[in-house]
């Protein structure tokens, strides 16, 4: 009985009552580890990590989920759950193909947790007996639960990336077009100009505010700075003042004067070496399409590429290939700086002098060339521009390129739109105009000589064809199929010269023994198509796009060249239709018949319309066949559209089983027959044991589970429009009743439909019984041993078990657990007798008719439940949770022993 109140506790009444009990399932599954046999210690394999591990991958799952954005989540790096994937990963997670693929590791680990749980669920319920088995459920359960929760927000994250992927793929190529050139002097450089005097040439001319670095030797050893002043003279120790420009403006003509002073004043045995210092700062005006038009100041030594690369960025219109440099309000020279973008010759070498003016003019003619070259971008051009100069421009064709044809959108005058195709070949001195589109285009992939495999073979791809080639050249042996390929049943798509689809099939088997009607010539653009003998999605997948392909090719009165085969077969579904098919052809089609399959007849399903009549109407024939054994029905000859239906054989099942567990002398698993009873498989069984408790049988059914599904999805659903009506209330009451609700929803989602059916076990291995239970595949029956207590939980004070006494009524029993608690509903207490039946308490008799049914029995629970209307917090859930009661003591009742 212990379970029972686990499950109870833990799954719906956790918010209700205030007893908690931890179901101690360890030693359950150390139990069931050990009870497996090898082979199914293997299929379980990793079943102890998920138990041990589980709640701290839950958990680290979890921690994901409570970020302000679940994407947060695939921007850890070096996550414990994912390290197998982020090995495989560029280390840059804002990359959108890193993301997509740590979102697939993520599902696909999920995916495996969920199998893994899903097969130890299964073969726990094969090898533990029930009690055990529920506990390892329980656990199980709720782990399944939050993977699940968290694989469809992964799934939900992956749609979102694959969204984004194809927006990003099918933008505009013109849209990403950027002016060549500008991001050179439009980024932030990382070094600086700061001055360096081995760059200084010896024709640079001084000024004042240069700082010179000057060095005696010889008879005389001492060293100095000196700083040339506004006036043009240098202060130099023991050698006087000197007037800088007295043999000329160069640094030259200063090294050269200062040694003829130091020589002339301290006499031969003193030399001196001079070297520039800090050099001085000028000021240089620029002006039009810069981003920061101004003043710029700059060492004396700048030239006008280094001024460009410190100016702060070109606008989008100023054109880089004419820039000038006005001195004195006059243009000193122009530059074109294509050149050293293109070739790397410094047009600008010149040093910039003060107040010299740097003008960027607008672009006066662009053109924007995409597609298949080396470097997409727009470029601006100079008057009677060729199609060859652009194309040298863009770095020349990529190797995917196709130069015979180029596209140039060009809007005239009127403001249309025209599209010239060009031939680089014939149209190299083409004339291109300002604001002109050029468009490389790509190369065709389709090679016309050459011929695919496809499908489950060893090597798919594109093959050479060569004249007279046959399919032997390409499938050479079994091995060149993969170990699943359909070796009865395989497909050749041929397209004519005009474009119409053929189809042909062959054999495998046929083609490797030797048969030459199956080794087909093959034509360039034929494909083979090898599918799948195991796989239904698998041989879908392969042949869809040839069906795809023959719907789109539907003739009028006739349709398409398809056929369908429904019924006892591997594969139905529709094939294409090959010359001269029949019936036997499309059952090989099909993948054979099934063992249910009835070949004594078969039926086809024909659309009849005659063209010739403009009276006519399409109707069904329906064509009977004779035994498919014999030649006159397997040689029938199909049409488009036909439809074969393969029947089964009369009252044909599947092997349908029941498990009987519990107390019967020899529980195990049983192959029923067609309305076998439970009455016949517990004979079967060796009847019930001297211990056998038949009050509390335990009975299943599959269907069951499907109905108590869909009940709870119903109740989900209006509990959820309660939690709704109760969150308009500002009150707290509203919200108290809201967070109530949410965790009651929780726990309805989480918890596992049980498919239960009450029966009367006594009644039933009763000879007399008319209402005999006919038994169905899937069904389970336990039988417990008898039990001693009687239980009793919710609204008292000490939840807990009592020994079975016949004088004590239910009044006794809740004195015994020391009474009512003050939020005890007294008008609603009921008892779940052992054959999960439920007895309500009605007026103030429990047992007005003196049944013997209703008395309480050992086995019994006495449920006191709360009392949901005496708090109006919670007076919006009043409704829902009494459907949570009624669904709480099914669930209940599998727990009773």
């Amino acid at each position: 009985m212990k379970n029972f109140y686990f499950w109870l506790l833990h799954s719906f009444f956790l918010t209700m009552f205030s007893v908690t009990i931890s179901a101690q399932s360890s030693g359950d599954i150390e139990n069931f580890l050990n009870r497996l046999s090898p082979e199914q210690r293997m299929k379980v394999e990793g079943y102890r990590t998920i138990l041990s591990s589980g709640d701290r991958k839950i958990k680290d799952f979890s921690n994901y989920e409570g970020k302000a954005s679940a994407s947060d989540m695939f921007a850890q790096k070096g996550s414990e759950t994912n390290d197998k994937f982020s090995e495989d990963s560029d280390s840059e997670s804002e990359n959108e193909k890193d993301s997509l693929i740590l979102l697939l590791g993520f599902e696909k680990t999920l995916t495996q947790d969920l199998e893994r749980i899903n097969e130890s669920l299964v073969l726990a319920k094969e090898n533990l007996d029930f009690e055990e088995y529920q506990n390892v459920e329980v656990e199980l359960n709720y782990q399944l639960f939050d993977i699940k929760k968290l694989l469809e927000e992964v799934r939900s994250l992956k749609l979102q990336e694959l969204k984004s992927s194809i927006q990003e793929i099918s933008k505009n190529p013109e849209e990403d077009l950027m002016m060549f050139g500008y991001e050179l002097f439009n980024r932030e450089l990382d070094f600086d100009f700061s001055n360096n005097t081995s760059i200084i040439p010896s024709h640079y001319k001084i000024g004042p505010g240069d700082s010179l670095e000057i060095n005696l030797y010889g008879v005389k050893s001492t060293s100095f700075s000196a700083t040339i002043g506004r006036n043009g003279i240098l202060q130099f120790p023991d050698v006087g003042s000197i007037n800088v420009f007295e043999n000329g403006t160069s640094f030259e003509d200063l090294k050269n004067l200062i040694k003829q002073k130091v020589k002339s004043k301290l006499g031969d045995g003193v030399e001196v070496s001079v070297v520039m210092g800090e050099v001085r700062y000028i000021k240089v005006f620029l002006a039009g399409e810069f981003l920061k038009p101004g003043v710029l100041f700059l060492p004396a030594t700048s030239t006008l590429s280094e001024a460009l690369f410190r100016c702060g960025g070109i606008g989008d219109y100023g054109s880089l290939r004419n820039i000038s440099v006005k001195r004195n309000d006059k243009e000193f020279q122009t530059f074109d700086f294509y050149k050293m973008l293109l070739n790397g010759d410094n047009p600008g070498k010149q040093p910039l002098l003060e107040n010299d003016v740097i003008f960027i003019p607008t672009i006066r003619n662009q053109v924007s060339v995409f597609g298949q070259v080396i470097r997409p971008a727009i470029y601006e051009i100079k008057d009677e521009f060729e199609l060859s100069n652009v194309i040298m421009l863009s770095g020349g064709f990529r190797h995917n390129a196709y130069p015979g044809l180029i596209e140039v959108q060009r809007i005239d005058s009127n403001g249309q739109t025209s599209i010239l195709n060009l031939d680089y070949k014939k149209d190299k001195s083409f004339k291109l105009q300002n604001g002109d589109l050029v468009e490389v285009m790509e190369a065709s992939s389709v090679k016309p000589t050459a011929v695919i495999l496809d499908g489950l073979c060893d090597r798919p791809g594109e093959y050479e064809w060569v004249k007279g080639m046959r399919i032997s050249s390409l499938l050479l042996s079994k091995n060149s199929l993969k170990t699943d390929a359909d070796l009865n049943y395989a497909l050749i798509k041929r397209v004519s010269s005009n474009g119409e689809i053929s189809v042909l099939s062959f054999s495998p088997n046929e083609l490797f023994s030797g048969e030459v009607s199956a080794n087909h010539q093959l034509f360039p653009d034929d494909k083979i198509i090898i599918l799948s003998k195991v796989s239904h999605e698998n041989r879908e997948r392969v042949i869809r796009p040839l069906l795809l392909d023959l719907r789109h090719e539907s003739k009028p009165g006739v349709g398409n060249s398809l056929v369908r085969i429904e019924g006892m077969v591997h594969f139905p579904s529709q094939y294409p239709l090959t010359s001269e098919m029949s019936v036997s052809n499309l059952i090989t089609a099909g993948g054979g018949l099934l063992d249910s399959a009835y070949t004594m007849s078969a039926e086809i399903a024909r659309v009849v319309y005659d063209q010739n009549n403009s009276n006519s109407e399409a109707r069904i024939e329906h064509i009977i066949l004779p035994s498919l054994l014999e030649a006159k029905a397997s040689n029938f000859r199909l049409k488009a559209h036909d439809v074969l239906h393969i029947k089964s054989i009369p009252s044909w099942t599947k092997e349908n089983k029941v498990v009987i567990r519990g107390e019967v002398k020899f529980p195990g698993t049983y192959l029923i027959k067609k309305n076998e009873t439970l009455l016949d498989v517990v004979n079967r069984a060796g009847g019930l044991t001297a211990n056998a408790f038949p009050k509390g049988a335990f009975f299943t059914r599959e269907n069951l589970i499907e109905r108590e599904k869909k009940q709870k999805e119903k109740l989900i659903s209006q509990l959820q429009t309660d939690i709704a009506s109760a969150s308009l209330s500002s009150t707290s009451s509203g919200s108290q009743a809201k967070n109530v609700g949410e965790s009651l929803i929780e726990k309805l989602k989480s918890s596992e439909s049980i498919g239960r059916l009450v029966i009367n076990l006594e009644k039933q291995l009763s000879e007399n019984e008319e209402m005999k239970i006919v038994m169905r595949g899937g069904d389970s029956l336990f039988i417990p041993n008898s039990p001693h207590e009687v239980s009793i939980l919710g609204e008292i004070q000490f939840p807990t078990s009592h020994l079975f006494d016949e004088n004590l009524s239910i009044n006794d029993y809740i004195e015994k657990s020391g009474g009512f608690t003050r939020n005890a509903d007294l008008k609603r207490i009921f008892v779940i007798k052992t054959n999960g039946s439920v007895f309500i308490k009605g007026g103030n008799d429990w047992f007005a008719n003196n049944d013997l049914t209703k008395k309480v029995q050992p086995g019994d629970l006495i449920v006191v439940p709360i009392n949901l209307q005496k708090g109006k917090w919670i007076e919006n859930l009043t409704s829902s949770s009494q459907v949570v009661y009624q669904l709480a003591v099914t669930a209940a009742a599998v727990n009773s022993f």
